[in-house]
């Protein structure tokens, strides 16, 4: 069971209008049943066939719990995070903390298509409540705050972390033993 977090868009771009009451949070989904097939998966293309007019076309989130309330914490995932990296400061023209720029600084610290990318302040603020405008903010490109683009004002110093699947922690080294490398996220 989930619920997705919905976030309106200027002009369909990474422009994000960063009120925390501009963002629209669904009710909760559960549409499929462990007990069918051993596994229970909730998966957003059906969501968005099951309950169409729900759900808004580009999530910007999501929030996981057990239907008796347990939270995502406490249940078993398929997901690891990242570090935590903050490579840039808010100087002119902004702060800039851009997928590729961290890969090729930290290459084994963050997998090639991460699933999610979470936003604070460095004092671990929400993004979407400092106010600020981001010019993008998505998994797969990074995160980007232009400074001009603040009507005055500047942007906060921000650290990003991505979701990658729990398969990047591990490194295949032969095709018949397996390497856990979660130690080595922990070290750089």
């Amino acid at each position: 069971m989930f619920i997705i977090v919905c976030i309106m868009s200027m002009y369909n771009r990474f422009f994000f209008s960063v009120l925390y009451s501009s963002a629209c949070v669904t009710r909760w989904f559960d549409s499929d049943d462990p007990e069918t097939n051993g596994r229970d998966s909730e998966l957003l293309s059906g969501l968005f066939s099951k309950y169409p007019g729900y759900i808004c076309p580009n999530p910007i989130g999501i929030e996981v719990q057990t239907i008796s309330g347990q939270p995502k914490q406490n249940i078993n995932s398929n997901f690891v995070l990242t570090s935590w990296f903050d490579r840039d400061d808010p100087d002119d023209p902004g702060d800039s903390e851009i997928l590729t720029d961290i890969q090729i600084i930290i290459p084994p610290k963050v997998c090639s298509l991460p699933i999610a990318i979470e936003v604070t302040t460095i004092s671990g603020s929400p993004a979407l409540l400092t106010g600020n405008l981001f010019q993008l903010f998505d998994p797969l490109l990074g995160f980007k705050c232009v400074n001009e683009q603040q009507g005055g004002g500047v942007c906060q110093d921000y650290k990003v972390r991505y979701t990658c699947p729990k398969s990047f922690c591990k490194i295949q080294v032969l095709s018949n033993l397996t390497i856990e490398a979660t130690n080595i996220l922990d070290k750089y």
